[in-house]
């Protein structure tokens, strides 16, 4: 699943999702699975855009929790996939490393969760 959404990511654009088909069968070969794909793009993209989310995520700004809530959408739109448990909790933490380091994985979980609502991820 990480290598389709990164692959879905360093296409750059909204259409690359197709080109970067996921595994026939698999919880991202749908139509939702491409919305998925271009939420990821949002933020690991390389666009502007994808970088200032990045950055923004640890901060306190308006633009720091718009960043973690995008952040909560994708996980939970991850979750509601249908994943086993123990294969969604592998995909987040490894987004989340992806994003924050090992080190600041479990902080950015907390602060991804408090924005997230009571949407459990």
């Amino acid at each position: 699943m990480t290598t389709f959404l990164r692959c879905s990511q360093r296409a750059g654009n909204r259409h690359a999702v197709r080109a970067c088909a996921p595994v026939a069968g698999s919880p991202l070969d749908s139509p939702r699975g491409e919305e998925i794909g271009a939420l990821y793009q949002n933020l690991f993209g390389d666009t502007d855009r994808a970088r200032a989310a990045r950055s923004q995520l640890t901060g306190s700004t308006a633009e720091a929790v718009a960043a973690r809530r995008e952040l909560a959408v994708l996980l939970s739109q991850l979750r509601l996939l249908g994943l086993e448990e123990t294969t969604y909790a592998r995909l987040r933490d490894q987004l989340l490393t992806d994003l924050a380091g090992e080190d600041g994985r479990e902080a950015l979980l907390d602060a991804v969760r408090a924005e997230a609502r009571g949407v459990p991820l």
